[in-house]
């Protein structure tokens, strides 16, 4: 799902998608809920997420989303609701059809994508033009495209090797392939992982002298596809063995646990690390890492629930995990028929095999889908079903209670598909705004200015709630004007300005404003701006770069050669720092 002629085309025809997918699979007939304890813990999470939102800024930007995922509350909610849709249409004693049907649609859908991957891979990129093109990037993010082959691969397999059905076979195949084609180290050290636990556990319930041979057999089968795949590739191999992304994650943890430490109670809210993290890196995550482009996401699922919503949201995610993964284990143990139990081992295998790479990513609408769906149906329970810990009585209630309860899901369940109903045309409405957004930074490459604004401003009424619109025409005037371009500067200077005042905190806007300043002659006002800066980020080396430029043009030029050489020490690729330092120090008459 994607707009063709969008910027970043991938997140809200998902989220459409995925809010009329949710009402579809309410209002279908099921002989399932979801169990209890799930149901608490997904009230909590909710619950605990949309006060973190709240107290952060209200009714503002955390509560909505920001981009580039947008996951604010409704985006939440719209992930919780795929526990009960899990539960009714794949649950125990749901119907054997739906499930069936389920899982072809799957293995076919891998197929496509596996198609897709391969060939980008091969270095056709079948997407088209697009601002987050890279290798593996089909989805948007390789690690994505590989969770979504993993997560698929992992519900079809139990199936493949048992039954060795051909849908069930040729889809967990292409997801292997998926996975592998992706290049992400996560999700290829997990799929590994996963094959030989599933096909351990399996050979050890067929029993038999000959199950370790078969075992073996399997895994030569599995493996060495897998093997071939990734020596094929070259940027597979290469990100495999490169180890600077893991460094990195590293210090990413770090400076996030000293982000953590000092707003533990409730963290910063949601969407708000892009803007808190900058004053908790170090130098050394500076020269290791680097600062231009900026984490919004701590890539450590625990981590990024300490940092939206602090120790509530970590106590409820943990309780609704624990109640997947244990009433799943009751599920699966009190199952006979053969064809549901491996589908639930499948469901364990896509949930546990989510939850290992969220240990080094993030959760979005392209990866959650699987695992949602896989966790509410380990989590179902039959509806004539007593509670946990009650007996059934015997006696029937009167007619009018029963129509009591019956009429309050009735009309939870209209509710619910009412706001999904909003949901998808306010994301459908979104969406649109990618168009105008592609189209101004167009015009802004090409000097047409007064279009490009006009260009941002379309995008910004279609997403009137979206504070990062005004943020990215900002940086795309910025950059123009970093160039030399006076015109650029004060447009760069109207739209990151419109950025501050709906998000003061903001060391991208308040760079951009910098720039825009310094190109229309503001030399005061970008001093000003910049100093704001350095105490927002003060490892950022664009920041010191342009708080160089700004002195300089005060006619100071020792601080501006002294900003500069901060700004040289501060990145892992100095060479636009080393070039503006040589300029400025022949300028001065230095060696």
């Amino acid at each position: 799902m994607l707009v063709p002629a969008g910027l970043f085309r991938f997140t809200f025809p998902k989220l459409a998608f995925l809010a009329v997918g949710l009402g579809v699979g309410l209002i279908a007939g099921s002989r399932t809920k979801l169990a209890p304890h799930t149901s608490w813990g997904a009230a909590a999470v909710l619950a605990a997420f949309a006060l973190a939102a709240t107290l952060a800024d209200g009714l503002g930007s955390s509560f909505w989303g920001r981009w580039p995922r947008y996951e604010g509350v409704p985006t939440v909610a719209a992930y919780l609701l795929l526990l009960p849709v899990g539960a009714r249409l794949l649950g125990p004693g749901a119907n054997p059809a739906v499930r069936l049907y389920w899982t072809r649609l799957l293995s076919g859908s891998l197929a496509l994508l596996a198609a897709a991957a391969l060939a980008a891979a091969w270095g056709w990129n079948v997407m088209g033009d697009s601002a987050e093109f890279r290798f593996g990037a089909t989805l948007g993010n390789a690690t994505d495209l590989g969770i979504v082959g993993l997560t698929g691969a992992a519900v079809l397999l139990p199936r493949a090797i048992w039954t060795k059905t051909p849908w069930d076979v040729a889809g967990a195949f292409a997801g292997a392939i998926v996975a592998v084609a992706s290049g992400s180290r996560a999700v290829i050290i997990v799929l590994a992982i996963l094959i030989v636990a599933v096909i351990g556990w399996l050979a050890w319930q067929k029993g038999g002298t000959s199950r370790w041979r078969h075992a073996v057999l399997w895994l030569a089968a599995t493996m060495t596809p897998a093997a071939v795949a990734i020596l094929a590739f070259p940027d597979v191999r290469e990100r495999l063995l490169t180890s600077g992304t893991v460094s990195g994650r590293v210090d990413l943890w770090g400076a996030t646990w000293a982000l953590v430490q000092q707003n533990l109670l409730f963290g910063v809210g949601p969407g708000r690390f892009v803007d808190a993290l900058p004053a908790y890196q170090s130098e050394e995550f500076a020269v290791r890492v680097g600062t231009d482009y900026p984490a919004d996401s701590p890539h450590l699922i625990a981590l990024q629930w300490l940092v939206d919503g602090g120790v509530p949201l970590v106590l409820a995610n943990a309780f609704l995990c624990a109640a997947v993964l244990w009433v799943g284990a009751r599920n699966i143990k009190a199952t006979h028929e053969v064809s549901e139990r491996l589908f639930l081992i499948g469901a364990m295998g896509a949930v546990c095999s989510f939850g290992l790479v969220l240990l080094t990513h993030f959760p979005n609408t392209a990866t959650t889908v699987i695992a949602g769906l896989c966790a509410g149906a380990l989590s179902g329970v039959g509806l004539s079903a007593p509670s946990t810990g009650t007996k059934a009585k015997k006696t029937t209630p009167a007619r009018t209670k029963k129509r009591i309860p019956m009429n309050m899901t009735r009309v939870a369940t209209m509710g619910v598909l009412g706001c999904l109903t909003a949901m998808a045309a306010a994301a459908c409405l979104a969406a649109t705004a990618e168009i105008p957004l592609k189209a101004g930074n167009a015009a802004v490459r090409d000097g047409r200015l007064e279009e490009a604004s006009t260009e941002f401003d379309s995008a910004a009424t279609l997403r009137p709630w979206d504070v990062d619109v005004a943020l990215l025409a900002g940086q795309a005037f910025a950059g123009r004007a970093a160039a030399g371009d006076p015109a650029s500067g004060l447009f760069a200077v109207q739209w990151s300005a419109r950025s501050l005042q709906a998000n003061p905190g903001s060391v991208e806007s308040l760079t951009s404003l910098a720039v825009g300043q310094l190109a229309s002659g503001d030399v005061s006002g970008a001093r000003n701006t910049l100093a704001q800066a350095r105490l927002a980020a003060p490892v950022n080396s664009q920041v010191w770069l342009q708080s160089g430029l700004a002195e300089y043009a005060a006619g100071r030029t020792d601080t501006a050669l002294a900003y500069v050489e901060k700004a040289v020490s501060l990145t892992p690729d100095p060479e636009e720092e080393r070039a503006v330092l040589g300029a400025l120090q022949q300028a001065a008459g230095q060696p």
